[in-house]
């Protein structure tokens, strides 16, 4: 998401995280799969919106005290790999 040769990529009117990370992790999730990394069966967007829910519940989590910030990011990240891991 952070490569500096996808600058032609279009920006959304606003900031608003709700508004610019979704489009941009579904075009990641979609190379992984064109790739091969990750899983083809499902869709990208629906993989997408799998990983925010994740990010959502970790950051629930963290604001009801029952996970660290280091630890529900290490839950996260290593959730997210599992849903979109390549199994073929």
């Amino acid at each position: 998401m952070l490569n500096p040769t996808l600058t032609g990529i279009p920006r959304p009117k606003s900031n608003d995280p709700h508004d610019v990370v979704p489009p941009r992790l579904e075009r990641l999730i979609r190379r992984g799969q064109d790739a091969g990394d990750f899983e083809r069966s499902l869709p990208a967007g629906w993989l997408a919106a799998a990983v925010i829910g994740l990010q959502h519940a970790a950051a629930a989590e963290i604001a009801d005290g029952r996970l660290a910030a280091h630890k529900a990011a290490t839950l996260c990240l290593e959730s997210t790999l599992r849903l979109c891991a390549d199994t073929t």
